[in-house]
């Protein structure tokens, strides 16, 4: 799990932080605006390129400007008259970081394979194949390697300990649905729900592939959760071959 995943949702901050913008257009030039953050009637990142904020990477990310791939998107529709701005004809040239990183092969020149993207496979709803379920290692919501090892992004090191923020895993499984919006509510993997990440950290535990790692997923065959009782007996019979 990622430092972005840890933090207040996203979709929140930048949203007040473009909110904050619209206001200030509203008030000194009397314009109409409308704000979006992954929820818009348009692209995020065809909106991005449009405005020459960057180009679609290999990774089939905006590659932006100031931050590589390694940024949210947000736009805000207006009637204020804007001067045109010149699209980037920046490319990745013959960088294939993205490609040669990707733990699951879901990146290649030819393009992208959705369904073997792991950070997709965390947010798929439902039970997972034993395939998907092998593809996720141990992450339990999102990836992104192919934005950190992309030359053009700026990583910037928080000072974030994962190990006091992030419960352990039986603390996860053992989490009700009241404990689990209070712990995770206003982060970004809350949308997909409590269930959801309970079967994730099932699946990271059977890749862990140790003894105690097994004993814990046993007790949660007969979960009242569908999707985590049969994710777990899967586990079990993965690990137990």
């Amino acid at each position: 799990i990622f430092q972005w995943v840890l933090g207040e949702d996203y979709h929140i901050s930048l949203k007040r932080i473009l909110d904050s913008l619209a206001d200030e257009l509203e008030n000194k030039f009397n314009a109409k605006c409308m704000v979006f953050v992954d929820t818009g009637p348009l692209s995020d990142r065809a909106v991005a390129v449009k405005s020459g904020t960057g180009y679609i990477g290999k990774n089939t990310s905006l590659v932006s400007k100031n931050g590589g791939s390694g940024v949210f998107l947000g736009y805000i529709l207006t009637d204020l008259e804007l001067e045109k701005t010149k699209t980037s004809d920046d490319t990745c040239g013959s960088c294939k970081k993205c490609i040669l990183s990707c733990p699951a092969g879901a990146i290649s020149e030819n393009g992208f394979c959705t369904e073997k993207c792991i950070s997709y496979i965390t947010q798929k709803k439902g039970v997972l194949t034993e395939e998907e379920m092998t593809l996720m290692g141990t992450d339990i919501f999102g990836c992104d390697v192919c934005h950190k090892v992309c030359p053009k992004t700026r990583v910037i090191e928080e000072e974030i300990n994962a190990d006091d923020i992030f419960p352990l895993a039986e603390e996860i499984l053992e989490l009700d649905n009241g404990k689990f919006k209070e712990r995770f509510g206003n982060t970004a993997m809350s949308f997909r729900g409590r269930n959801i990440i309970r079967r994730n950290v099932i699946c990271a535990l059977s890749n862990i592939g140790t003894e105690e790692s097994l004993e814990l997923i046993k007790r949660y065959t007969n979960d009242d959760s569908d999707i985590v009782s049969k994710t777990a007996l899967m586990a079990v019979k993965k690990m137990e071959k």
